[in-house]
């Protein structure tokens, strides 16, 4: 995924990272004046993660492989969703895989990701 301005671009494969006793991740994360509106949501981002946190298959999918069994959205809008759920730590991203975040699918594990 990408960087932006003077920020450290933040590599491939980059999820949260556990670091003593408390929690840090690569990158940066929004201000509050730049989160999104969760209204303004299509609801695209909780489909992709409904579709990351299946257990009826490996839990790494390629784009292509989303995009096949996701056909009825809109491309762009996808690729959107994807880059938000990325730059929230929701996915990690490496290459052209995706999965759930670990955190992400602890929180399914506690069964808080609900349909």
């Amino acid at each position: 995924m990408r960087g932006d301005g003077d920020q450290k671009a933040v590599g491939p494969g980059t999820c949260w990272r556990r670091a003593g006793a408390r929690t840090e991740r690569r990158g940066f994360l929004p201000m509050p004046d730049q989160r999104i509106d969760p209204r303004a949501n299509d609801g695209t981002e909780r489909v992709v993660v409904l579709e990351l946190l299946r257990d009826d298959r490996d839990q790494r999918w390629t784009r292509a492989e989303l995009k096949r069994e996701l056909h009825d959205i809109d491309p762009a809008a996808l690729d959107a969703a994807l880059e938000h759920l990325w730059e929230m730590g929701v996915m990690c991203a490496e290459g052209d895989a995706v999965w759930a975040s670990p955190c992400t699918q602890h929180l399914d594990t506690l069964s808080m990701i609900c349909v």
